[in-house]
């Protein structure tokens, strides 16, 4: 009787992988050249030639993507190229999964390897969990276009059966240890995710890496407007902290952006290290004067004495 059942089963999911859900969903891409609009990559024509294909025009970065309307565990995607004498063009795109109404890769999963120029593209065994799929592409000379004759994408639809009965049973909409959402937040202790990565508790690692922009090499710059101590001083006596550092009840309250907090640590070093040249400098030209006030001193000591 089990065996029948898993047959049943397994006959299933075999059916329903065998369906394009990409095929005629709502699609979308960077630009368009002509009438070479994007729903064409998901209208069943797989046919390669420039009358059949979704083609964007020539910019730095290009893309391509489709919206399968719910989550799916896609298990497949296969990419039919352009078959004409510009077949080189989808040299370099990669194809990502996501689950976010976005077209930024980082909120997506790269699958497979890049593009080669041939004329049909298969990824197999995926096993993504995903709404989106885009097919990305960056400029690499003047001639770069991201041109797609069709896009298709096999699996089921996700649910928390189909998550419990795989390896990533942990990962549930509704688990109470870890959760994601729709908009593709994951939480950890918490069912209320409004991050890419919600914890409720503590986080061990050997090592984080943090990106983060406008590190403060400015503060070295020669328009920078450093602070002088006297107010720096006046600061701290009216706010308790010092200038552009949150104070103890914004941190209690919003918390702490590592980065932002690193880069803010590091400027007030760096001013730091400024100071204290400046008292070097200052230093230096006190013990100048002081020897010169020596050097005068002696010398009308020696006239004294004549």
């Amino acid at each position: 009787m089990r065996c029948v059942v898993f047959l049943v089963v397994l006959l299933f999911y075999t059916i329903v992988d065998a369906q394009n859900l990409a095929l005629d969903k709502p699609t979308s891409q960077s630009s368009t050249w002509y009438s070479a609009v994007s729903s064409k990559v998901v209208d069943g024509n797989t046919n390669g030639n420039y009358a059949n294909v979704g083609h964007t025009q020539n910019e730095p970065i290009m893309w391509w993507r489709v919206d399968l309307g719910s989550q799916f565990d896609i298990s497949q995607i296969r990419v039919f190229n352009r078959t004409d004498d510009v077949t080189y063009r989808i040299i370099g795109a990669q194809v990502y999964i996501g689950n976010v109404d976005s077209t930024n890769p980082e909120d997506y999963t790269a699958v497979g390897n890049p593009l080669v120029d041939q004329p049909l593209t298969e990824i197999n065994d995926v096993s993504v969990l995903g709404q989106f799929v885009m097919v990305r592409l960056i400029s690499s000379n003047i001639d770069a276009v991201l041109a797609l004759a069709e896009v298709e994408v096999y699996g089921h639809e996700a649910s928390s059966e189909n998550a419990n009965s795989s390896a990533e049973g942990l990962w549930n909409l509704n688990n109470n240890n870890v959760f994601y959402n729709q908009g593709g937040n994951v939480g950890i202790g918490t069912n209320t995710p409004d991050s890419k990565l919600a914890v409720n508790g503590n986080i061990r690692a050997k090592e984080i890496k943090v990106e983060t922009a406008n590190w403060p090499d400015y503060v070295f710059s020669e328009n920078y407007n450093l602070p002088t101590l006297q107010e720096v001083e006046n600061h701290i006596t009216k706010n308790g902290h010092l200038i552009n550092i949150p104070s103890a009840g914004e941190i209690h309250k919003n918390g702490i952006e590592l980065g932002e907090i690193n880069r803010l640590l590091l400027e007030k070093i760096e001013e730091l290290t400024l100071y204290i040249i400046q008292l070097k400098d200052d230093q230096n030209e006190q013990n100048i004067r002081l020897k010169n006030l020596e050097k005068t001193q002696k010398n009308k000591f020696n006239l004294l004495k004549i």
